[in-house]
């Protein structure tokens, strides 16, 4: 979904048994899908006046110059124009699959997917092309595929990276290429959206994190089975997939493959499982860590947000400050002192939730998990947790009293480069967090000590 792409042909926008329109269905990876039709009719003024307030179907079906095809969804007109014998339409889509009709989304169910992304085969750095012993001098070279690394998940998917080669010959010349891309089989139909969002996104955001980048889907293809039905490819919007990074930088991001080859089936499976666990987190940080224009407070919430969820929702951290069913016993203590039936209401509603830990408590236990290594960029490991805190707390709720404090030059909360500098360091804690989660291996927690210590010296 990364190029631009016209397809030419036939619109049934007035329904399946009426004469088709004409046109292009215009797709653009970062403002999405566009239908320009027109209709030539015999000349009818009336029908002209009429035809104004024409709105067609959500999903309207089409074929292709080359008989292929095409349905989008989602679709409704933004532009109309109406001649004596001319109808003219401009329709916005959501969304297409090219090689197949359906009657509604949910039709479009499939179990296998092949997908490509913006960095992958800049990470996964699997070389085709050997060297040959030379042949009268001459230096020769053979493409071969390599072994596919494959992984089963939890829920029986099958994840298979694995390669296309392709060459070209000239009169002057041969050029011998590959393209990666992850091919998932599951075990039922599903969705296209469903298989999409469990499985080509979540893959994305394992090679995002791998390599450090903001990663794009650049293609999704549904191979369909049987032998006369070819594959179905998924058309949407990706804002911000024609700038993201196509290469990387050496070493590739916070794990190069290299380092990973023989653990690579087993992360892949880790990953799932975790995201399944902590999805919540992981979209709280991807969003926080994008290149996508956010104010950096709004990161610095995202990332206060996230460390205190992950505390919450780890299985090696307690939430609660003390037993749930001791907290009880005291509540309950306390509340049988209240005669007042609204006094008692309003306590009730307001103790609720005393029994759990404060965000500096759990941000101190969060460090204290990870001593050793946040020793090498937080000076000050109280005042962080505090300051989190208070500017957290500011930026939530934007207290007049905090302002108050600003004012008279007493201010607690992080402000200017400041901000700037929390957030560098609250994305390494929790990125040490996921490391030691993942079981990825020492030289990832090494790279995020120096790349934090690099952005402080920046922000100093």
């Amino acid at each position: 979904m990364k190029d631009k792409r016209t397809i030419q042909g036939q619109w049934y926008i007035f329904g399946d048994g009426q004469p088709p329109a004409v046109g292009v269905l215009n797709f653009d990876p970062e403002t999405g899908l566009t239908l320009d039709v027109q209709r030539h009719r015999a000349p009818d003024l009336g029908q002209a006046i009429g035809g104004a307030g024409f709105q067609c179907p959500p999903i309207v079906r089409g074929m292709d110059a080359n008989g292929s095809a095409v349905t989008v969804f989602g679709s409704f007109v933004t532009k109309s124009n109406s001649t004596a014998a001319l109808d003219e339409y401009k329709i916005s889509v959501t969304c297409a699959t090219v090689g197949a009709h359906y009657n509604q989304f949910n039709d479009a169910t499939f179990n296998q997917i092949r997908s490509t992304y913006s960095v992958l085969d800049a990470w996964l750095i699997r070389p085709s092309i050997a060297m040959l012993p030379q042949n009268a001098g001459m230096p020769a070279y053979q493409q071969q595929h390599p072994p596919d690394v494959s992984a089963t998940l939890t829920d029986g998917t099958s994840v298979i990276l694995t390669m296309s080669l392709h060459s070209r010959t000239s009169p002057s010349s041969v050029t011998l290429s590959q393209s990666q891309y992850v091919h998932f089989i599951t075990t039922n139909a599903a969705p296209l959206r469903t298989l999409s969002d469990n499985y080509v996104f979540k893959f994305g955001k394992l090679l995002s994190f791998l390599s450090r980048v903001d990663v794009a889907v650049d293609q999704i293809v549904f191979p369909q089975q049987g032998a006369m039905r070819g594959e179905v490819e998924f058309l949407c919007a990706m804002p911000g997939s024609t700038k993201v990074k196509r290469t990387l930088n050496n070493p590739a991001g916070l794990v190069p493959y290299q380092e990973i080859v023989a653990q690579l089936p087993a992360l892949i499976v880790r990953w799932f499982d975790y995201y399944e666990e902590m999805e919540a987190i992981l979209n709280l940080y991807f969003t926080a860590i994008s290149q996508s224009d956010i104010p950096v407070n709004t990161r610095f919430l995202l990332l206060a947000q996230a460390l205190e969820a992950y505390h919450s929702r780890s299985d090696r951290f307690v939430a609660e400050i003390q037993p749930k069913t001791d907290f009880k016993a005291r509540l309950k203590a306390i509340l049988d002192l209240v005669m007042d039936g609204g006094e008692k209401s309003w306590l009730k509603e307001n103790l609720n939730f005393a029994n759990q830990k404060k965000l500096a408590t759990r941000l101190n236990e969060l460090i204290a998990d990870q001593q050793a290594n946040v020793a090498q960029f937080i000076n000050d490991p109280v005042r962080f947790a505090n300051v989190i805190r208070w500017t957290r707390n500011y930026y939530t709720h934007y207290g007049a009293e905090e302002e108050d404090k600003i004012d008279r030059g007493v201010g607690r909360i992080a402000q200017g480069t400041d901000i700037i500098t929390f957030y560098f360091q609250m994305r390494a804690l929790l990125e040490l967090l996921f490391i030691r989660d993942l079981q990825l291996p020492a030289s990832a927690t090494n790279r995020v000590i120096q790349w934090v210590n690099q952005m402080q010296v920046i922000t100093a």
